[in-house]
């Protein structure tokens, strides 16, 4: 087994998918069992967030090493630490990618096991500099066909891949939606997105904000940010089955195909089941992905909903 997979079958045992190869001792909790991560050469890198859990009743030192083939494209600070019993401390890893476009993949030793470290890097922003729908999917641990691995995919077939032959989503009782962005790789500017009710009214959700001094590859990146800073909304679904619509820099993207006025193409979002995401188990939980222009790559906005059925 390689080093670019292996790391995610011991991710995935961790949260008991998988039987564990090697046991990580149960003193130790970690926030996520995978970290994906993007970075444009020569752009700081805004870099992931992994919290550490000691359980135990005493003092835990770790001493966190990057291995793999695409190590020397990964930092993590601090280097070391020290974890007192029942407490947790917070270590950060970021990417800096040295060859170019495309996908790297290395992990994050511990003494006790090792988590998964995997990334898109982008040469330089926009443009075929950026990832294929096929490589982001990849990246955040999610199993599933998009339709092809090339940058540019079918806008014109009722379905590609594993995408669904539907057009809305039904909120589950008792659950609130949950949408977090994914992915972005767009042109710079805000990107507002919202529901489309039975009346075809649209109802904004949130805005993903321009790329800032703090996060200057926002318009160009995982797990973009919204507009305030939160990444992830959770709201209150209508009774009724409802859309998803994106407001792009040329048009409005809609899962609901028949609202696509105006569109060059046939089909400006797709829908995909997530069986599985950083390499968690999920139920009721779906990609909605976007095309805002006509090239069909699928990830000028890519959202995760979660507590939804489909119609």
């Amino acid at each position: 087994m390689t080093n670019c997979f292996r790391p995610l079958v011991l991710a995935l045992a961790v949260v008991g998918n998988l039987p564990a190869e090697e046991e990580i001792p149960k003193v130790l909790r970690f926030s996520q069992p995978m970290i994906s991560l993007s970075a444009v050469e020569g752009v700081p890198s805004h870099g992931a967030e992994l919290i550490v859990e000691n359980t135990g009743k005493t003092e835990f030192a770790l001493t966190p090493v990057l291995a793999g083939e695409d190590a020397t494209a990964f930092t993590v600070d601090p280097p070391e630490l020290v974890i007192g019993p029942g407490k947790k401390e917070t270590l950060r890893v970021f990417m800096h990618p040295g060859r170019g476009s495309g996908r790297y993949a290395a992990s994050l030793d511990f003494a006790e096991g090792f988590i998964p470290v995997e990334g898109v890097g982008l040469k330089a922003f926009e443009g075929k500099n950026e990832p294929p729908f096929k490589q982001i999917v990849d990246t955040l641990g999610i199993p599933v066909n998009v339709g092809g691995d090339e940058l540019e995919l079918d806008t014109a077939a009722a379905t590609i891949g594993d995408s669904l032959p539907v057009s809305r989503f039904r909120g589950i009782e008792g659950r609130k939606v949950r949408v977090t962005p994914v992915a972005r790789f767009s042109p710079l500017g805000e990107v507002s997105f919202g529901i489309v009710t039975k009346d075809d009214n649209l109802i904004e959700w949130g805005t993903l904000s321009d790329s800032t001094e703090k996060r200057p590859d926002n318009h160009q990146s995982l797990f973009p940010e919204f507009k305030g800073g939160d990444v992830a909304v959770e709201i209150d679904a209508p009774a009724e089955p409802f859309a998803f619509y994106m407001n792009g820099h040329q048009y409005v993207s809609f899962t609901d195909q028949a609202l696509n006025s105006g569109a060059p193409i046939a089909h400006t979002g797709r829908i995909y089941p997530v069986k599985a995401f950083q390499g968690v188990a999920k139920e009721n939980a779906y990609l909605i992905a976007f095309e805002e222009a006509k090239n069909g790559d699928y990830q000028d906005a890519v959202f995760l909903i979660e507590n939804v059925t489909v119609e």
